[in-house]
């Protein structure tokens, strides 16, 4: 390992390294919210909505490693996954496991990722749309 070269990180475009980072900042977010949950909803839907917000990464990670037609097959799939973290925060404010306030804060954190996820879906569709068969 002495003599081996270190190679610089292949280059990341700005929006996937954003969305990395988006996506790191809403877990430690949620992270936050789920320790003072009560007990019954943190082990729970706590626990599955940073169960799916990890999964988003571990996708988004794997999705860039990949191309073509992969990439958007996994970049639809963490699309779903987001509208079931979606759907699980809801449920976390209809029971009154996070107040009103915070999910709409939620709400607006998980539309940006949302936004981003969309603009790096119809990105990479257009370029496979450009592909000669």
């Amino acid at each position: 390992f002495k003599n081996t070269p270190l190679h610089p990180p292949p280059p990341r475009t700005s929006a996937s390294f954003s969305m990395l980072q988006h996506l790191a900042d809403w877990y430690i977010l949620l992270e936050g919210a789920v320790t003072v949950m009560p007990k019954l909803s943190r082990y729970t839907l706590g626990t599955k909505s940073l169960t799916l917000t990890f999964g988003l990464i571990e996708l988004l990670v794997l999705a860039l490693k990949k191309s073509g037609n992969s990439r958007l097959l996994i970049l639809h799939k963490m699309d779903c996954q987001l509208q079931v973290l979606k759907i699980t925060i809801r449920l976390l404010a209809r029971t009154r496991a996070i107040s009103d306030r915070r999910y709409a804060h939620f709400s607006e954190k998980l539309s940006e990722i949302g936004q981003e996820l969309g603009g790096f879906i119809r990105a990479q569709e257009a370029k496979e749309a450009r592909k000669p068969e």
